[in-house]
């Protein structure tokens, strides 16, 4: 409903209305609510937001355009990027000072 997918837009500002939507319609066919939520947890935006390597969505997505972030030992700038159980996440040997500096600045 309309209700809905204004409460999951406010929390999710930087996801737009159509990979919303278009994630929607895959679980609503397949999937519950538990498994929606899963997917949109586990991408790759929100996971480094939730692991507080930023200090914000946003700033998270600025670090994985700019690719500072690797995925399995590859640099991705992929944002929407859904990742796996065993997947690795870490920042770039190159970009550790600026994940030094996001740290610093939040505590």
């Amino acid at each position: 409903s309309m209700e809905v997918k204004k409460r999951i837009l406010y929390a999710t500002p930087h996801m737009g209305g159509n990979k919303l939507k278009k994630l929607a319609r895959l679980h609503a066919r397949k999937g519950t609510m538990d498994s929606f939520v899963a997917d949109l947890e586990s991408r790759l935006d929100r996971f480094i937001y939730r692991c507080n390597l930023v200090p914000s969505i946003f700033a998270a997505r600025h670090v994985i355009g700019h690719k500072h972030i690797l995925v399995n030992g590859f640099p991705t700038n992929r944002s929407s990027l859904l990742l796996k159980p065993m997947s690795i996440v870490e920042p770039r040997p190159s970009s550790k000072a600026l994940f030094r500096r996001l740290a610093r600045r939040r505590l």
